[in-house]
């Protein structure tokens, strides 16, 4: 995918690692149940303890997750090459029977199970859990890591009341000239469904208010410049003064406090649920502004979020 031209991959760029795609894990973010983390931490954990007195690239929360992941890839290796259906066999003999071909970092090997290249050997140890389910946002669609890939290069607030090319690439130009050092423009043609079927962004607020019939087209939201999706979250790695300099960015602000106080008022608090058993059993019903503890007690936004952080989370709003 040559998201940066004959760029890609290569140290010609805004910096010597601009160019290259995406390729390791980042513990910036990770979405998943809670029983999945548990049992991801746990591992984690183990590792942490076992390597104390010498910690795995020193401490490096990362490295643990990157071990992790590769041991549970090297596994699923191990085991499609083991359960090859007859079929496969057939019909892709190569495929089936060898291990997979990859590149990495611009070098072709054929083995991923065993590289040509110098590397830490691995044994798979009988009874151990290797598989955690962890799979790679490799399109940015959950969210997107800013470092070498920062606000007007690869991303920016757009807004889609236009979808033509020569609109939003107006857009672009206005607030972030281009040069031919950023990435080739892959911009969305439509909303995803996922955003359109939801209520419209400020559906909380009384019908009286001018916004409540705001629809998503009329919102600035954040896009990914070269994959052309939209990003959930974004996790400031990079310039990280950017987390504050860019919050009333976000398409909720500066409505946030209001947002959040109309939502509590329609669809109300799990406080009046009284036993936490009888609230997961009634997937009808419906909490906003607060969160149930591993306890299986009820917290209210008061108690998740102490009213002196305020004044930054509702930057410029009456609190």
């Amino acid at each position: 995918m040559e998201l940066y031209n004959n760029n890609t991959d290569t140290v010609i760029g805004h910096n010597k690692d601009y160019s290259f795609r995406q390729r390791y894990i980042n513990s910036g973010y990770v979405i998943g149940t809670v029983q999945a983390m548990r049992a991801l931490f746990t591992r984690a954990d183990e590792m942490v303890q076992r390597h104390k007195d010498n910690p795995v690239y020193s401490g490096s929360d990362q490295a643990l997750f990157a071990i992790i992941y590769g041991q549970q890839e090297y596994e699923r290796e191990v085991l499609r090459l083991k359960h090859v259906s007859k079929r496969e066999k057939m019909l892709h003999p190569l495929q089936a029977t060898l291990p997979t071909k990859s590149t990495m970092a611009g070098i072709k090997f054929d083995n991923i199970i065993k590289p040509d290249f110098s590397h830490e050997s691995f044994t798979l140890v009988p009874g151990t859990k290797y598989q955690f389910g962890i799979g790679l946002d490799y399109f940015s669609e959950f969210g997107h890591q800013t470092m070498n890939s920062d606000i007007g290069r690869d991303s920016m607030w757009l807004t889609y009341k236009d979808f033509s090319a020569p609109s939003l690439t107006a857009q672009i130009q206005a607030k972030y000239p281009r040069d031919w050092l950023d990435c080739k423009l892959n911009l969305p043609t439509t909303l995803p469904d996922e955003i359109m079927n939801t209520e419209y962004p400020f559906s909380a607020l009384a019908d009286s208010t001018p916004l409540a019939n705001t629809s998503w087209s009329d919102i600035s939201l954040y896009t990914h410049l070269c994959l052309g999706t939209f990003p959930i979250m974004i996790h400031h790695n990079g310039d990280k003064g950017r987390r504050e300099s860019l919050w009333p960015d976000l398409w909720f602000q500066p409505h946030a406090k209001v947002l959040l106080e109309q939502a509590r008022v329609r669809i109300g608090t799990a406080a009046n649920v009284q036993d936490h058993a009888d609230f997961i059993k009634s997937p009808g019903i419906k909490a906003a502004g607060g969160a149930w503890s591993g306890k299986g007690t009820w917290m209210n936004w008061e108690d998740l979020c102490p009213s002196e952080y305020d004044e930054e989370l509702f930057r410029g709003q009456a609190t």
